[in-house]
């Protein structure tokens, strides 16, 4: 099945809007079993619960990587270079418990269920805020051990406002200057988090635009993944070009044979392996439609294994040679790493989902 193949089961719905009732309260009977499938007693369609129970296991699971991510920093120097990472698993995972309650909110009778049903979503709802919670708390607390940066945890909190529609112009805009001022260190996050605030307050991808430009200019790197994806064309070509930079890649890789050939090689090399790194996490935060994702699924992926199994080959190669002590060839790519996290749109899941 495609998806034991892939790294890959969390999807972006891009929506906004409040918070609301979870299970929709009613004074009728129970129904048994839906009659039909896709269909409840009252000829509902139950799509949308499939739904909220596949997101809410989707933000568990980010839930669950941000948890291993964060178990693993015991110092200030693993602490910030995990900083990219956390940030947008904490964001999807924010996020996309926003869109599932606002979902539920605006389609109440969608979410019409049995009992065994209603209690299941409920339940995984309950997980879903636990786990927040839990990070939350986890966040706080290393930084409190000082091996996360005061302004990164207020960063992150301040993007949670943002996503839940906690701030606005009338009571917290963005522009405030505790905001501003709380980041001493790096100068790039007031901006990354306007940019952010246009974005899914203003719904102004212009102003965002410009300033994530303005963060990138002056330090932040999550706000010069941003200005490069929403200037992107889309998906279909991040993909195919990261196919493009793993081609090259293998082929830099396969030309070190000899320590002449190492040094020489050696900066093509690491530069191609930043480039796909960077190209990754511009996939990892793009909307796929479900054309971009069943592209993904059924042509793109066995050719992106394929291609990294390769380099990954080529790399025990390298790493095994005599010449693997030059000065920085191990340097370009050890203790790096790249890491697919795709979003996989919802309904192209959903078709995925065996029949109950």
């Amino acid at each position: 099945m495609y998806l034991s193949k892939l790294f890959v089961l969390t999807c972006i719905l891009w929506m906004s809007g409040a918070h609301g009732s979870l299970i929709r309260e009613t004074a009728e009977p129970v129904r048994e079993k839906s009659p039909a499938p896709g269909q409840n007693a009252s000829g509902t369609d139950i799509s949308s619960f499939k739904y909220g129970i596949l997101l809410a296991s989707n933000i568990l699971q980010d839930c669950q990587q941000l948890k291993a991510v964060l178990d693993s920093i015991a110092t200030p120097e693993t602490g910030k270079s995990k900083e990219e990472e956390i940030s947008f698993l904490w964001e999807r995972a924010v996020l996309n418990n926003v869109i599932l309650a606002d979902s539920i909110r605006n389609n109440p009778a969608k979410y019409e269920a049995t009992k065994d049903e209603a209690k299941e979503l409920s339940g995984a709802l309950a997980a879903v805020n636990q786990q927040l919670k839990d990070t939350l708390n986890q966040l706080r607390g290393l930084q409190g051990r000082n091996l996360l940066e005061n302004e990164f945890e207020l960063m992150l909190e301040t993007k949670r406002s943002i996503l839940e529609g906690h701030l606005d112009k009338h009571k917290a805009y963005l522009s405030d200057q505790y905001i501003i001022s709380a980041f001493e260190k790096n100068k790039g996050y007031p901006c990354l988090l306007q940019g952010f605030f246009a974005m899914y307050r203003e719904k102004d991808m212009d102003a965002a635009r410009r300033l994530f430009r303005e963060g990138a200019q002056k330090g932040s790197k999550e706000a010069q993944l941003m200005e490069a994806l929403s200037a992107h064309p889309g998906p279909r070509k991040i993909m195919d070009g990261i196919l493009e930079i793993l081609t090259r890649l293998n082929k830099a890789a396969a030309g070190i044979t000899d320590r002449n050939t190492a040094e020489a090689e050696e900066e093509g090399l690491a530069t191609l392996f930043d480039s796909l790194g960077f190209q990754i996490s511009l996939l990892n935060r793009s909307s796929l439609s479900e054309e971009d994702s069943e592209y993904m699924l059924q042509t793109w992926a066995p050719a992106y294994q394929k291609l990294m199994q390769q380099f990954h080959q080529e790399w025990t190669r390298i790493k095994s040679s005599q010449y693997f002590g030059n000065k920085n060839l191990g340097k370009a790519i050890s203790g790096k790493s790249v890491s697919l996290n795709a979003a996989i749109n919802l309904n192209t899941l959903l078709k995925l989902q065996p029949e109950s």
